[in-house]
């Protein structure tokens, strides 16, 4: 039996950095009794390797006569060579996702305005003084003179990231670091979002060669929130006072929730009225910088 090359475009893909993703080169085999006998002889006549590629199949793409069969060698991402290093591991891959999730708000961001009736029509200037009387500290849905706020949708973003890490990073500490860091906040800047913003909410790795040197695949997932600084949030003093609650800084991934007290209003109208905001840590935090994503 002999193999050669068969000249045809061969079939292939690469990524923005210039480095191949898969490609397909044909040969034609002759002089093979059988398929079977074509397929084996193909096997061990090809390259296992081409550039940063590894074999990953070979198949029968047509029987051109009684003897001989063109093929398909197959090379993907799915075998790398076993001599693989630290230098030429695949590229990252990253995606997002914004997925919508339901929450109770009991408190507007703002007031627009409170409108009693009137035989008159207002204009853009009375209406515009209305939204400056706030008689519920920015509460929702007043009954019983508790706020019963309103279910709505909000946005969460999710960030996902696919990287490659050789053999020897994923050892026995670099696995206990994913156990100790998931569901930590980052206390240091990470892929370029600031100190608090990012919660590291799943991790899976996978690693399918026959190569003791083959990578590790592990996919990260994140949740981002956004930090905010210098918040106002209306409130009523111990002695029926209106006055601002500030928050100089919450980080995205903190908690923050109001302690309410009921009042009067001049009207004789009772409800409820932040009297106190508590700032709570929910996550611990860690240097996500050491889980080596990048």
């Amino acid at each position: 039996m002999k193999i050669e090359p068969f000249y045809k475009a061969n079939n292939g893909s690469i990524n923005s950095d210039g480095d191949l993703n898969g490609v397909s080169i044909s040969y034609l085999v002759s002089d093979a009794s059988s398929e079977e006998n074509a397929l084996n002889f193909a096997y061990q006549t090809v390259s296992k390797t081409h550039q940063n590629l590894y074999l990953s199949d070979i198949e029968i793409v047509k029987r051109v006569n009684d003897s001989a069969w063109e093929i398909d060698a197959n090379y993907d991402y799915d075998k790398i060579n076993s001599n693989l290093d630290d230098n030429n591991l695949p590229k990252s891959e990253d995606t997002f996702t914004v997925v919508g999730q339901r929450v109770v708000m009991k408190k507007s961001l703002k007031h627009l305005g409170t409108f009693s009736p009137s035989e008159k029509l207002l204009s853009e200037k009375e209406f515009s003084n209305f939204q400056k009387h706030d008689p519920y500290g920015g509460l929702i849905n007043i009954k019983n003179g508790k706020a019963s706020g309103i279910e709505m949708q909000t946005g969460k973003l999710s960030i996902n990231k696919t990287c490659y890490f050789s053999d020897s990073f994923v050892d026995e500490n670099y696995i206990k670091k994913l156990a100790t860091c998931y569901f930590c906040i980052n206390n240091k800047p990470f892929l370029g979002y600031e100190r608090g913003e990012i919660l590291f909410t799943g991790v899976n790795g996978t690693r399918t060669h026959d190569s003791s040197k083959a990578p590790w695949r592990i996919n990260f997932s994140f949740v981002y929130s956004p930090n905010q600084a210098n918040l106002l949030i209306p409130a009523i003093t111990e002695d029926n006072q209106q006055q601002n609650i500030h928050i100089l800084r919450k980080y995205g991934h903190d908690f923050l929730w109001y302690e309410y007290k009921k009042i009067v209003t001049a009207d004789g109208v009772e409800h409820e009225a932040v009297a106190r905001a508590h700032l709570e840590r929910i996550y611990n935090d860690e240097d996500l910088n050491m889980l080596g994503v990048v």
